[in-house]
């Protein structure tokens, strides 16, 4: 039997815990508010650098942006989401032919006060940063992650690149398709109309970097964040137990703002408020499995979000989310619980180049096969979506009417089109293997999808990979099937839709289909939104046909959040929206009895409680065992001769 001791805030007066010291309640209250406005957060696990032009996954964009900033960003409000200016002064001016963006830069904006600069004082973007922020991406020390997006893309990029490598990392090395026109204006020219490129600019990796701090730090620099943003990092510490943000007092007028989509107009409380709305920002490091919610618990924490969750709170607090006695107590407690779909599903990729996979009635088949609504009650505790649209909510194009044929649970219709595919009963059918990554959670999906093909006819065989063993197969094309996942880059339907382009690239599916292939071709050379959003309703319509692959029940996301945080919004593409939320220091109070709040349907008996021991109890436990052990070792010396 293994004792768990799970993290509590101590009942000493004089010990502190993440920073924050005991003090009775009354004192305490009085520090809230006299102190500066602090948000307290979870820090994000694999976080290992703060540079925008390495790679990164969405842990590390949600810290970028506190400290760097782009020259566009998505609007914090706006439904569905576009880009909108942020270092720019307006929205770029597109030439007719759609290849040549301008950009005029916002005055006055300044880098962080660091000793990287002189007198430690930060000085003025301009121009000329913007087009050194791009050359970085073409650094081979810096892994190349994002070059590969832009290197055919912008004129010139692939020849800078190979130049500046020659020229031993010379950023004099001119880059025809990125250019300071003047102090204020960069001109990018793309090699033929792309209507992501102002995507690509809201997104982290194209932040804008100072050379004096690359210079200074050198490689170092990842540790050394000196950007524009809203926040300060003088240091990071990937090893520390806290991360510790500081409100930017020489960040620029950029005010709340004034106009958002309906279903969140109640945010509007803030609008015009000077940002950012907090003085201090502070990320605390699980110590273990489940500190994350005791500090949630505890009132330390303002919000609790599924990403940062181990699997064993994930595993309880989704439980949460439908149980009605556990709603109520949230409620009582002053916790709002927000769900939302992820942008972003898993799927059963098809690889259409094998017989008998190219027949579309196969395919068809085996996703009316399939139960969703079994698959989501086992697999997503009743929290997936079961979606009819490669569209995401909050998309531009998402239509809530589409109707998929395929996607309901139809064994008749699925054994009518295996027999019209000439397999009746699945006979002379051929044994499939699927590709899954190793797993317990992979294996039971993958076994669930081969017992449902099981009832027409065909034959599953599951085999387990190494993740970059399974990325291997699916990019040469070895897979027949491979369970996979896809979460969108940025809130375009192109985001998802190149998943079925992406036998060009490597990709888990792979279909020949030349229509489709025109029409999303023509998607991306169209600039104009309205045109674009009906083409991807056709492409939408002819992906619902085509079943290019398995789609898989879209899981929630979900966070908890006190009553004390204000503005909080849920969306992955927000990558600057600390900068938006507030927080109330009367209404917080942090609790100090020794035990934490429980909700009932952890507290209830079953598979999913657990104890939490006061610190009390647990000095009166560890005592009693030491205690016991000294009364067995002296009997086992009275009995010895």
């Amino acid at each position: 039997m293994v004792l768990w001791i799970p993290f509590l805030v101590s009942a000493t007066e004089n010990q502190s815990v993440s920073g924050l010291q005991e003090l009775p309640p009354s004192v305490a209250a009085k520090q809230l508010n006299a102190t500066p406005k602090e948000l307290h957060l979870v820090l994000p696990p694999n976080v290992y650098h703060l540079d925008p032009a390495m790679g990164m996954g969405g842990y590390i964009r949600s810290l970028l942006g506190n400290v760097y900033e782009g020259l566009l960003e998505y609007h914090y409000l706006e439904r569905p989401l576009k880009p909108v200016p942020n270092l720019a002064a307006a929205m770029p001016m597109v030439s007719p032919d759609g290849c040549i963006y301008t950009i005029t830069l916002q005055k006055g904006v300044f880098f962080h006060d660091d000793p990287c600069f002189p007198d430690g004082k930060g000085r003025e973007v301009v121009a000329e940063d913007v087009v050194y922020s791009f050359k970085r991406l073409a650094n081979h020390s810096l892994r190349l992650v994002h070059f590969v997006r832009l290197w055919r893309l912008i004129e010139g990029f692939d020849r800078f690149q190979r130049d500046f490598g020659l020229r031993f990392k010379d950023y004099n090395t001119p880059l025809p398709g990125v250019k300071a026109i003047d102090r204020y204006t960069v001109q990018f020219t793309l090699t033929k109309p792309f209507a992501l490129f102002p995507h690509y600019l809201a997104m982290p990796f194209t932040s804008v970097v100072a050379k004096e701090a690359v210079d200074c730090y050198g490689e170092n620099f990842k540790y050394h964040p000196v950007g524009t943003g809203p926040f300060v990092l003088n240091c990071f510490d990937p090893s520390a137990n806290q991360l510790v943000f500081t409100k930017n007092n020489r960040f620029r007028d950029k005010f709340f703002p004034n106009t958002s989509s309906h279903k969140i107009k109640h945010f509007l409380d803030s609008a015009g408020k000077k940002l950012p709305l907090v003085d201090k920002l502070v990320y605390h490091r699980p110590e273990h499995e489940r500190s994350s919610e005791h500090l949630f618990y505890k009132n330390v924490v303002g919000v609790l979000e599924k990403d940062h969750l181990s699997e064993k709170e994930d595993e309880e607090l989704s439980k949460m989310l439908t149980d009605a006695d556990s709603l109520s107590w949230l409620e009582a407690n002053g916790i709002t619980p927000l769900q939302r779909a992820m942008h972003g599903f898993s799927f059963i990729a098809f690889n259409a180049f094998k017989y008998p996979l190219c027949l579309q009635k196969v395919r068809q088949a085996m996703s009316l096969a399939f139960d969703r609504i079994g698959f989501t009650r086992r697999f997503s505790k009743n929290l997936g979506v079961i979606s009819h649209s490669y569209i995401p909510p909050e998309f531009a194009g998402h239509n809530e009417q589409v109707f998929n044929p395929y996607i309901s649970y139809d064994l008749a219709r699925a054994k009518q089109l295996l027999a019209e595919a000439g397999f009746p009963n699945g006979r002379r059918f051929p044994k499939f293997t699927l590709d899954v990554a190793y797993g317990e959670e992979q294996k039971k999906m993958a076994m669930f999808f081969a017992n449902c093909m099981k009832r027409i006819g065909i034959c599953i065989e599951v085999e387990q990979h190494h993740f970059p063993e399974l990325l291997l197969h699916t990019h040469k094309g070895w897979h027949t099937l491979a369970l996979l996942g896809w979460r969108a880059d940025f809130p375009d339907f192109a985001s998802m839709f190149e998943l079925i382009r992406l036998p060009r690239v490597g990709g888990g599916i792979r279909l020949m289909a030349d229509p489709f292939d025109a029409l999303y071709d023509k998607a991306m050379g169209t600039v104009d939104d309205g045109e674009r959003a009906e083409i991807f309703a056709q492409l939408d319509e002819q992906a619902a046909e085509l079943v290019p692959c398995l789609l898989l029940p879209t899981t929630h996301n979900y966070a908890f959040v006190h009553q004390w945080v204000k503005n909080y919004v849920m969306n992955p593409f927000l990558y600057g929206k600390m900068q938006y939320l507030d927080v109330l220091p009367h209404e917080r109070k942090l609790l100090f009895h020794e035990t934490v709040p429980i909700p009932p349907c952890i507290a209830r008996p079953g598979p999913f409680r657990h104890k939490f021991l006061s610190l009390v109890d647990m000095c009166k436990d560890l005592e009693e065992r030491r205690a016991l052990e000294e009364r067995k070792a002296q009997k086992e010396r009275a009995g010895k001769p």
